[in-house]
């Protein structure tokens, strides 16, 4: 809308929407270890997953953090390739850690595995035989990370897992954490949860005695 003098008084913005699915991604939330503006913290995530990943499929993970959030493993993969012309490659047991959370199980012991390191198709630890990296840091603000199956009989759907990040300077102002749940390429499971509120301390100066 405008006034007579073609100033604007309204505008529209687009937004991103949302993919439809059959099932989502519930329980999910993202709980750090710190909230100092600026600091490394192993976030705690943790969900439950309405569809199966199936064990004879091609099973993916894509946990997706606000703007302004980096995945430490994301630097660490850069600095890998750096190294070696491009060749580098993160290890799943130094970027996730267990969880340790009541009633969900451990993503990290589901992993799909390395290559043996008797097969011509070995590459190195971080990746799986397929030639795809069990744990995916090459985009910044998003990991993929590569699962055997889930076992919806012991757990219900529910896991859980640590992976380090650094906070941004100011909390986002869009602050959504979205995960993604995927098999042979297809779309399984979908959620989002909102993020943590970052803390910004000031040093202040000693009293005058």
């Amino acid at each position: 809308l405008q006034t007579s003098d073609r100033e604007l008084v309204h505008e529209s913005s687009q937004v991103p929407g949302y993919t439809l699915v059959d099932s989502s991604i519930t329980r999910f939330a993202v709980v750090p270890s710190s909230r100092v503006a600026g600091a490394q913290s192993w976030v705690r995530v943790s969900f439950k997953l309405d569809g199966a990943l199936l064990q004879d499929r091609s099973n993916l993970l894509q946990l997706m953090a606000p703007d302004g959030i980096g995945f430490v493993c994301h630097a660490a993969l850069e600095e890998s390739n750096s190294l070696t012309g491009g060749q580098g490659y993160v290890l799943p047991s130094v970027v996730l850690r267990r969880a340790d959370l009541h009633e969900f199980g451990e993503l990290v012991d589901l992993l799909e595995p390395a290559a043996s390191k008797s097969l011509a198709s070995y590459q190195n630890d971080g990746t799986t035989e397929a030639g795809d990296p069990i744990v995916d840091c090459s985009v910044a603000g998003t990991v993929g990370i590569v699962v055997d199956y889930t076992d919806r009989h012991t757990t219900a759907g529910r896991y859980a897992f640590r992976i380090e990040v650094v906070n941004p300077q100011v909390t986002p102002e869009l602050n959504v954490w979205n995960l993604r749940s995927l098999s042979s390429g297809a779309l399984v499971d979908d959620g989002h949860t909102g993020g943590y509120e970052v803390a910004v301390y000031l040093a202040t100066a000693p009293a005058a005695a």
